[in-house]
């Protein structure tokens, strides 16, 4: 909506005159104005309002209210501005400026504010039990609002759909939490409130757990009973139904109370669930042997310290020291009778012997106090295959400006062996320690594959890692040298220079840019130059000739990127030039002037 006028004119004759002042006056300018999109806000949105400019001086704008409910420009002049006060109605606003030729361009924008919902109720929070449907309460809203239920996490459905106020949800789940929201909105104004429904499902099976035995484990035990659903609704509760004392639980409310103040002695524990979702019960018998302190242990022990070749089938296992009344006895794990003991099971350290079988193998070591009170721990023991079919990588040069690469090793699946192959990375040299290397293995058919991974290299040169392969058998290795190449930096050779008569060396001086090695080589001359310090940046040149040296300065990143270079030339001047000569003087006539000279030997 763009208008220009002047102040006292009708439009028909203002764009009458605008024409002809436009066709006869080179300086009239016609400029425009925008006052922005129209706008549909809620009432407890901010308005502001946008005005831009075209082809005006921006001196002078204006903003104006033309029609609506009340309301305050704060700040009238000024391009973008708020509107303060508003209330729910419709308002059009105008924008205008004054054009360089004096005409006032104009733009005027629509504004529409809605009123804000009532407040959204969606009734308490509630517990239900998971075979009940969910009945939702949430507020009517008055017309034309509109309200929607939303529930997370999503699943299940609204009947008869998700806009009734009283719908009923059918969950798909049948325990946890969901979350409803209920939104009152006209599309643009909103407010929701959120109601919590926990789902509760105890499991049916009731299970006050298994009858268990205690020999030397203290006076106390966990219980572990099946979970009685969430509380409230639902509780459950441990109770004593017999038993040689009273003994305490922690919290007779978890099904994983802990149990302590026993003594020797059957206990009959009952496990109740009680509420609207699931009423029942179950018992579990607790003997407590005697809670007497049992005798000093080992811990497992593990014994892998011989290979298989040569084969040995004896072995010396070892468990804790008998004291005073104490027994012991080795029992092997599968009942293996060709296995001999010596001197008798009855020892804490014996001799294993004919151990041909399969590996590997597996003892209990029964340890018993005088009181008898006993405690178990468990021998292994293993047998290794040495590492065979180890394969040997072929070095690697990365493609100009790569840092990482991989590699593959095999070797031969070890099927006897029981203790795991260790593999260790070893930075040999390089031109930085900074590369990280690590491995994935896998088994494929008779070999085992390990791929390497290797990564920031990012110094460019010759990477060598050592690869070591070892178990109960021994250790082998394996080298890589990996070559990395990156782009050079960039390479001045400096200026040219021109000695002084009789002077054959000189210092040049060129400067190089990070990454890359540099040195300086002479590309041609009438003799073969002696350079020093070719690896600097400020070698010495000695040894020249008379004539015209051609040296360059060179860049290396590597095999696999092109290397960056820039050339320089020398002059060496032996002898001096000749002396100059013009000839004798001489008359001649005009248009036969011929200069006789004589030239120095050039460069």
């Amino acid at each position: 909506m763009k208008n220009l006028f002047r102040s006292g004119f009708p439009a028909s004759i203002l764009s009458t005159l605008l024409f002809f002042y436009s066709f006869h006056t080179a300086s009239a300018q016609i400029c425009g104005v925008n006052a922005g999109v129209d706008q549909t806000i809620c009432v407890t949105e901010p308005l502001i309002l946008s005005g831009t400019l075209g082809n005006a001086n921006g001196s002078v704008v204006s903003w104006t209210k033309l029609s609506g409910p009340s309301a305050v420009i704060s700040n009238p002049d000024s391009l973008i501005t708020s509107v303060q006060g508003i209330t729910p109605g419709n308002y059009v606003f105008q924008f205008s400026t004054m054009c360089s030729d004096g005409i006032i361009a104009k733009d005027m924008v629509s504004v529409t504010v809605l009123p804000q919902p009532i407040s959204a109720q969606a009734g308490p929070d509630t517990t239900i039990c998971y075979n009940a449907p969910i009945q939702l309460s949430g507020n009517e809203p008055p017309f034309p609002f509109t309200g929607k239920w939303t529930v997370s996490p999503s699943g299940g459905s609204f009947y008869p759909n998700a806009n009734a106020a009283n719908a009923i949800f059918i969950s798909d789940s049948k325990a946890g939490v969901k979350r409803f929201t209920w939104t009152i909105t006209n599309g643009i104004c909103s407010v929701s409130d959120l109601k919590k429904v926990t789902i509760v499902h105890p499991e049916v099976n009731v299970d006050a757990g298994k009858d268990s035995v205690i020999s030397c484990k203290g006076k106390c035990i966990v219980l572990y009973a099946s979970y009685p659903g969430y509380s409230p609704p639902q509780s459950g509760l441990w109770t004593l139904i017999s038993g040689p004392n009273e003994p305490v639980f922690s919290n007779a409310t978890k099904p994983n109370s802990k149990l302590c103040n026993l003594i020797p002695g059957v206990y009959i524990l009952k496990w109740s669930i009680q509420g609207p979702c699931l009423t029942a019960s179950d018992t579990v018998k607790l003997t407590v042997e005697n809670t007497l302190t049992p005798p000093a242990s080992l811990g497992d022990q593990v014994y892998n310290n011989y290979c298989e070749d040569p084969v040995v089938t004896m072995q010396v296992i070892t468990g804790a020291p008998l004291g005073p009344g104490e027994t012991a006895l080795w029992e092997h794990v599968g009942n293996d009778s060709t296995i001999t003991y010596s001197p008798n099971r009855n020892q804490s350290s014996v001799l294993l012997g004919n151990l041909t079988g399969t590996f590997p193998y597996k003892f209990t070591y029964t340890h018993t106090a005088a009181s008898g009170c006993s405690i178990k721990t468990q021998h292994t023991v293993y047998r290794s295959q040495p590492i065979t079919g180890l394969t040997e990588p072929d070095d690697i040069q990365l493609p100009c400006d790569t840092t990482s690469t991989e590699f593959v090793i095999y070797l031969n699946r070890l099927r006897t062996i029981s203790n795991s192959v260790t593999r260790k990375a070893i930075f040999i040299s390089g031109p930085s320690d900074t590369g990280k290397i690590s491995y994935k293995s896998v088994v494929d058919r008779n070999l085992t594959k390990d791929t390497w991974f290797v990564k920031d290299l990012h110094t460019a040169g010759t990477y060598i890692y050592r690869l070591e392969y070892s178990n109960a058998c021994g250790t082998q290795y394996r080298d890589i040298e990996i070559t990395v190449s990156r782009t050079p930096g960039t390479v001045n050779a400096g200026s040219d220079i021109i000695l002084p008569c009789q002077q054959l060396s000189v210092r040049p001086i060129g400067s190089v840019n990070n990454p890359g090695i540099f040195n300086w080589s002479q590309i041609s001359g009438p003799t073969t130059a002696t350079i020093s310090g070719e690896t600097t940046l400020n070698p010495v040149i000695e040894d020249l000739s008379e004539g015209i040296y051609y040296f360059r300065l060179s860049n290396f990143g590597g095999p696999a990127c092109a290397s960056r270079s820039e050339d320089m030339r020398i002059i060496v001047t032996i002898a001096p030039p000749l002396v100059a000569a013009t000839g004798a003087d001489a008359a001649i006539c005009c248009r036969k002037l011929q200069a006789r000279c004589k030239f120095p030997t050039p460069y």
